[in-house]
């Protein structure tokens, strides 16, 4: 079961959130843990506004949308100039019959408040539903999440490398390679993600002309796997299995 997404939100937050359990399973499972990321870049987005960020004024399908989304009573989108008031006053009365209190609450009420909070971040920070700052803020969807430096093995000297691993936003991640090596290479350069213990070799690919973009299958965790290695392989190898000729290593990080 992954974490709950009131425990994720709060993670991304920079609280202490939930049991031990639940903080290392948002640490090892790759959803929970993108989930994480995205709604940390978000909170950062927000945390990143000035007072010379102008909201704009959203027009009357944006608040309808908004109340189709939270399950809000008509009025709520009638009265554009009010629906801050009536949105929160309804979310409110949702929230104390869900817990049965004004109180914090648990369960439902810190759905709705959850959901309240994400109403909030979307009208100030504009995303996703076309509310923006009059300076636009523009960030590119694909991003790098971990990096590692490859450091040449000894019979290498002078190799130097880095690898990326990139996200598109939607769950997809590419090993991205960059590899020059200090002496001819006669068979073929392969990358390998392998255990801290530099055990359990996973074949990723070749390296071609120095580069290697590797898409990364989905079930594979770089918490599990977070080593990579380029191997020089002989010339004709087909054996699936790791020469043993390590050229350069790193760990993401």
């Amino acid at each position: 079961m992954h974490t709950s997404p009131d425990v994720l939100a709060l993670m991304a937050l920079g609280e202490v959130a939930g049991s031990p359990a639940e903080q290392d399973h948002a640490t090892v499972c790759p959803d929970c843990s993108q989930e994480v990321a995205e709604l940390a870049r978000i909170a950062g987005v927000g945390r990143a506004a000035t007072d010379a960020d102008a909201l704009q004024t959203p027009s009357p399908q944006v608040w309808e949308r908004i109340s189709a989304e939270l399950g809000l009573s008509e009025h709520a989108v009638t009265e554009p100039a009010h629906v801050r008031d009536a949105t929160v006053t309804e979310l409110g009365s949702r929230r104390v019959a869900a817990t049965g209190s004004s109180g914090a609450g648990t369960g439902a009420g810190r759905r709705f408040l959850a959901l309240a909070v994400a109403a909030a971040l979307a009208l100030v920070a504009g995303i996703g539903i076309g509310i923006g700052y009059q300076r636009q803020v523009t960030e590119p969807q694909v991003r790098v999440i971990a990096s590692a430096e490859l450091e040449p093995l000894p019979k290498w000297a002078g190799t130097t490398g880095k690898a990326e691993v990139t996200t598109d936003g939607r769950g997809n991640r590419e090993l991205v390679l960059r590899v020059s090596t200090a002496q001819p290479v006669d068979g073929t350069l392969r990358v390998w993600l392998m255990k801290s213990s530099i055990r359990d070799p996973q074949n990723m690919g070749e390296v071609r002309d120095g580069e290697a973009r590797i898409p990364i299958p989905q079930g594979m965790s770089l918490f599990q796997f977070p080593v990579v290695d380029v191997s020089d392989e002989p010339p004709g190898d087909t054996d699936p299995e790791h020469s043993g000729d390590s050229v350069a290593r790193g760990a993401l990080a």
